[in-house]
């Protein structure tokens, strides 16, 4: 008889926008490992994808491993699955059948996306997480750092003499919300993203600078 996969505990997450994202992880001695229970994949052609926010001021590194029903002789699950990983939403390396052959280094800053699929059935996602802390520091603002207009609306625009590769925007929880590289005019668009408080994080060589900016809220009249 042919088995219903009902909605796990991290649905909907069939698309990277909306990945299961492990929240309050909680370090000991600078290691965690994330897993998931009773994850199943409900036909073939459904993916589940899963987000880990790697914070600012450390260096990581990420071992990751799926176990399904070719994990060994007792294994439990049902699915055969493979797995994918990126770092920036565009670039997978490449897709690994059981666990990637040598764990991963990431800069803090980064959000690790993991996307699994496979058969219909049951499977665990590990994720095994170290970190230290790094010499890649977050800054205070530059003298002649500019983030201009404050408050904005859809656009800010970055004026400085320093050299700026990157930027993250992170929301009033820490979550990073937006990332890109520093355009030549220096403007960011916001204009995705909801009314409310930012912190904008620049890159320059290996340090980060930061700037709080507002987003104004639209008023409308009926």
């Amino acid at each position: 008889r042919d088995t219903l996969y009902k909605d796990d505990a991290y649905e909907p997450n069939d698309r990277e926008n909306r990945a299961y994202n492990f929240k309050n992880i909680q370090y000991v001695n600078n290691k965690v490992v994330l897993s998931t229970d009773e994850a199943n994949i409900k036909d073939e052609t459904d993916y589940d994808f899963y987000s880990v926010d790697l914070d600012f001021g450390y260096t990581y590194t990420v071992d990751i491993r799926v176990k399904d029903k070719d994990s060994g002789m007792l294994s439990t699950y049902t699915s055969d699955v493979k797995f994918q990983y990126s770092l920036d939403g565009r670039n997978v390396p490449d897709i690994y059948d059981e666990y990637i052959p040598a764990p991963i280094t990431i800069e803090g800053g980064t959000k690790l996306c993991v996307a699994v699929s496979g058969e219909k059935g049951t499977y665990e996602l590990e994720i095994s997480i170290k970190r230290v802390k790094t010499s890649v520091g977050i800054e205070t603002v530059e003298d002649d750092l500019i983030v201009f207009p404050n408050p904005c609306e859809n656009i800010v625009y970055v004026k400085s003499n320093t050299k700026y590769s990157q930027y993250k925007l992170c929301n009033e929880k820490g979550q990073i919300v937006s990332r890109g590289n520093v355009t030549e005019d220096g403007s960011i668009s916001m204009e995705n993203l909801v009314a409310g408080y930012y912190v904008l994080y620049l890159r320059s060589g290996n340090n980060w600078y930061n700037k709080k900016i507002l987003k104004k809220w639209e008023m409308s009249f009926y």
